[in-house]
């Protein structure tokens, strides 16, 4: 999914979530509205029994159906929650490019009969130009091909037919100055809302990201406990927590200050961060304490993954500069949820697990 360069690099994925759920929503009012429209424009013609643009009836349903045909599929694909990432872009531009077709089709015998019926078109051409460069959702890019490709096509076929270009522009002049206003509009709010992206994901981190570590913070971790309880009441998916609280830390900023002890403390996150899976979650909990949510663990599970952290902590001290390294061991207090209790709960089961680890000598795990 195309993510423009200036969205940072940890912003991409939720902009690509995001911008994936806008094309959806936006595809599917597209065909209800084109859906409408065409059935409106088709019904009038079937009962007068003829168009106000004189065409062949060959042209006639040639250029009425696509939309129609188009939008009703989108519906259905949908409806019946077809899956996949990417077909809903695709349907949104076959969408936008069926009803260029239609519009800009009939225009063009619209043109050569002249009066009101080419009036009528060039106003309806023109609201459609608006409607299918908004629609777009990627600025300049995004109107290439919903717009500029029927776009072309329609003054290729019209020079073809013989009209004069001088001619030509200057009958169509509001249609491609309203071409030009519609696209600077698009990319003016497609930048507009990159900036209020970017402007919210930073402020979501500023709320829920330690600034020190890069970690979770207690308050988002929180709530990812919560949906985890969530998750286990509905899928029946055991979860545990394992509670980290490094061994005489004061010591560190003590002797070597509390520059060094942040190095420690980000050094900690990193190790913590890169001996635990993909789906779980590391939070800074308090000062020199750490929370690691496992989903999908067992009591058995979590014991592994603590020894390979305290492993990993006290085998491999840390560097703090031109000093010696120091050394930095952590105990640990695991908890796995009984199905019952509530976050706030669990968490001191695994405090008080700490706290045996502790009286036991540090640098050691206790299960609840």
């Amino acid at each position: 999914m195309f993510a423009p360069a200036s969205i940072p690099p940890r912003f991409r994925d939720a902009y690509a979530r995001a911008e994936r759920r806008l094309i959806h929503e936006v595809m599917v009012k597209s065909a209800w509205v084109v859906l409408f429209v065409s059935a409106i424009t088709n019904g009038s013609v079937l009962i007068r029994g003829n168009s106000l643009i004189e065409t062949d009836p060959a042209w006639g349903y040639g250029l009425r159906l696509p939309p129609l045909l188009v939008s009703i599929f989108a519906l259905i694909m949908h409806y019946r929650r077809i899956p996949g990432f990417d077909w809903p872009l695709v349907m949104l531009r076959l969408i936008s490019l069926s009803a260029m077709w239609s519009v800009f089709g009939t225009l063009v015998f619209a043109y050569d009969q002249g009066g009101d019926a080419f009036r009528m078109m060039m106003e309806l051409s023109i609201v459609s130009i608006f409607c299918a460069s908004l629609v777009s959702l990627r600025g300049l890019r995004g109107c290439l091909f919903p717009l500029f490709v029927p776009l072309s096509s329609f003054l290729g076929v019209m020079l073809y037919r013989g009209h004069p270009p001088a001619e030509l522009l200057l009958n169509l002049l509001s249609f491609v100055s309203a071409s030009s206003i519609a696209v600077l509009i698009t990319h003016v709010l497609y930048r507009w809302r990159v900036s209020e992206f970017i402007s919210r994901q930073q402020l979501n981190e500023m709320s829920t990201v330690d600034p020190l570590t890069g970690l979770m913070n207690r308050r988002a971790m929180a709530e990812r406990l919560e949906s985890e309880r969530a998750r286990y009441h509905r899928l029946s998916h055991s979860f545990a927590v394992i509670l980290l609280d490094l061994d005489y830390f004061k010591r560190v900023n003590d002797e070597f200050g509390h520059q060094a002890g942040d190095r420690v403390l980000r050094e900690i996150a990193n190790r913590l961060k890169l001996h635990t899976r993909q789906q779980d979650c590391v939070a800074r909990w308090g000062g020199e304490e750490f929370l690691v949510l496992l989903p999908d663990t067992e009591e058995q599970g979590a014991m592994t993954t603590a020894e390979k952290l305290r492993t990993a902590l006290h085998e491999h001290p840390f560097e703090i500069g031109n000093r010696p390294p120091v050394s930095q061991t952590g105990s640990f207090g695991i908890a796995v949820y009984d199905g019952r209790e509530s976050a706030s709960r669990l968490i001191a089961r695994a405090d008080q697990a700490l706290y045996m680890a502790k009286e036991c000598g540090r640098n050691r795990v206790v299960v609840a």
